[in-house]
């Protein structure tokens, strides 16, 4: 009966993941760059007395592109094809999509809470007072002359993890400059939550949460039943 519950309690509780994964995809849906996470089950040995195999949740961050949609911010950037921002905050560097900036007073392009955007050429990217023109390639021109460019990476065979503020965390060894991204300004891409699919995932989290209700409703029956047979047996 013991493994009859687990198994119940597992349907429940990754029944529960997916409905709190795709209500946390869907409140994202108006946040620019914002990527989408989805989870698949995974059975993985639990480390106790029997080694036990377990379904558990497993969630991956989805990194299609989002399209592209003109707001004619000044510092509005987007990515046109692969790449990531890179911000640095005081718990690190972070990894975005997010190219909506504030320009601080002292030139400094401010990203997703107030962290910083990094140059290629290493430290903050910074925007003298009166340059705000930013070429497709990332580059801060002053008339002929290039100023800085701003920094854009990929990863290179591995997937980045869930950071602060919806950002992106990645090993820094597997952080690879990009030699020619396309950046548009004037332009934010939108998140790549598909409302549809966030529906459907919805939809079947509570299938699978009234399937394992009817499996703790159909052991509390067969456990009352049987305290009665015990009972009227003792009887």
């Amino acid at each position: 009966m013991g493994d009859f519950v687990k198994s119940a309690s597992a349907i429940l509780s990754s029944s529960q993941q997916r409905a709190e994964q795709a209500a946390h995809n869907i409140a994202n849906i108006t946040t620019p760059g914002f990527r989408s996470k989805h989870s698949f089950s995974e059975v993985l040995n639990i480390a106790d007395d029997l080694n036990r195999p377990e379904l558990v949740e497993v969630p991956v961050i989805s990194l299609t592109p989002g399209q592209l949609s003109p707001s004619g911010g000044e510092f509005d950037l987007a990515i046109d094809g692969s790449g990531f921002f890179v911000l640095r905050g005081e718990e690190g560097l972070f990894y975005t999509r997010n190219g909506q900036f504030t320009r601080d007073a002292d030139g400094r392009l401010l990203g997703v809470g107030g962290r910083y955007l990094q140059a290629a050429e290493g430290g903050d990217m910074i925007l003298p007072e009166g340059l705000a023109e930013i070429r497709s390639d990332g580059a801060l021109v002053d008339g002929d002359l290039v100023r800085a460019r701003i920094a854009i990476v990929e990863f290179e065979d591995v997937r980045p993890r869930s950071g602060p503020d919806g950002l992106l965390e990645v090993d820094p060894a597997s952080v690879i400059p990009m030699d020619n991204p396309t950046i548009r300004q004037g332009y934010l891409e939108n998140s790549n939550v598909a409302l549809g699919e966030e529906m459907i995932a919805l939809m079947e989290a509570v299938r699978r949460a009234e399937t394992g209700q009817r499996l703790m409703n159909v052991y509390d029956d067969l456990m009352g039943r049987a305290i009665t047979t015990f009972g009227q047996a003792s009887g």
